[in-house]
């Protein structure tokens, strides 16, 4: 049986927010792989009531980018901050435009290694290079297309985050009792409160989340964490759909599929699967650099490729100061 459309959640259980108008689609790209970072990305839209669909340019994540070919994703987070006044000059400001957290904060957890000269030998820099020379590679007719699509929306973009969790926050995290799906849970209530700041909504204003399934959890109440403090309401509880309401927050509901079948979190998804090669092809073009080898453009996943990634650069990582723990996720 399909899981039900967020719009199909049974209305006997799902009454009107009064006063909502802002929507949130949140989801996670990279829960699974072994290398590489979780990115949980969440988008808002203002209006009336939530967007049914938003063109065919906005769907299943899966169907419309894929590793190596996320131009898409790229020309959505690029005309959504154009609509926010952020419009970026190249990736590394759509990093730091969408990013939760400050510089600091994420390069905390990064090893010092042994003393360089050269700055883009510094362990820091597989993540984080000193001159973030990336180009952007969505083609102009692209960027127009989405454009256009993005002006026929039936609502407006106020809010665009994303939180990146790397190898060793993502370790730390296990080490410390949290499995990554709670992890990931966490990452996405964050993003929710979030962007209600960045949204600014006032009054009796509330938010309707519809976030991705997160693994085989159904009963969330037990493993909230920046939403545990908050008082909130069991709206449903079932295989397709679990939704929750958090009196003057908003509805929180986690679908099954979600990308799929929301296009708020389709959206989010698009533009977290870019986000997520970006920080894949740091690590890929910073070990190349530094074992002066051509190695295999891996994508992360659980694969032959990415094992021979995995392989492969033991050697420069140890020698440059690379603690597994920083770049292998141990779950």
């Amino acid at each position: 049986m399909p899981a039900p459309k967020p719009s199909e959640i049974p209305q006997g259980t799902r009454p009107p927010l009064p006063g909502a108008r802002v929507h949130f689609g949140i989801d996670e790209n990279g829960l699974g792989p072994v290398l590489g970072p979780l990115v949980v990305t969440g988008v808002a839209l203002a209006g009336a009531v939530r967007p049914r669909t938003l063109g065919p340019l906005v769907g299943d994540s899966k169907a419309l980018v894929a590793h190596g070919d996320v131009a898409l994703g790229e020309a959505w987070a690029r005309v959504l901050l154009e609509a926010l006044g952020k419009p970026p000059a190249r990736p590394a400001d759509v990093l730091a435009h969408v990013s939760l957290d400050d510089p600091e904060i994420l390069r905390g957890p990064c090893p010092k290694g042994r003393p360089t000269k050269d700055p883009h030998s510094a362990p820091s820099a597989m993540c984080y290079p000193p001159d973030e020379s990336e180009a952007f590679v969505a083609s102009d007719v692209l960027l127009a297309e989405v454009r256009a699509a993005l002006a026929a929306f039936p609502a407006r973009p106020v809010a665009l985050r994303a939180a990146f969790v790397c190898a060793n926050r993502y370790n730390a995290a296990v080490d410390a009792g949290r499995n990554k799906l709670v992890l990931d849970l966490h990452e996405m209530e964050r993003i929710a409160l979030a962007m209600r700041t960045d949204a600014d909504l006032e009054g009796n204003a509330l938010f309707d989340a519809v976030c991705g399934k997160v693994g085989g959890i159904g009963k969330y109440s037990g493993y909230f964490g920046p939403l545990g403090g908050h008082l909130h309401a069991i709206e449903q509880e079932a295989h397709g759909a679990s939704v929750y309401r958090f009196p003057g927050l908003g509805r929180f509901a986690f679908v099954v599929d979600a990308d799929a079948q929301d296009p708020l979190v389709g959206l989010a998804s698009l533009v977290g699967k870019y986000l997520r090669e970006l920080g894949m092809g740091r690590i890929v073009k910073w070990l190349r650099a530094q074992s002066g080898e051509d190695l295999a453009e891996a994508s992360g996943y659980r694969d032959p490729v990415t094992k021979q990634f995995i392989e492969a650069t033991a050697l420069v990582r140890r020698r440059r100061g690379v603690p597994d723990r920083c770049f292998v996720r141990n779950t």
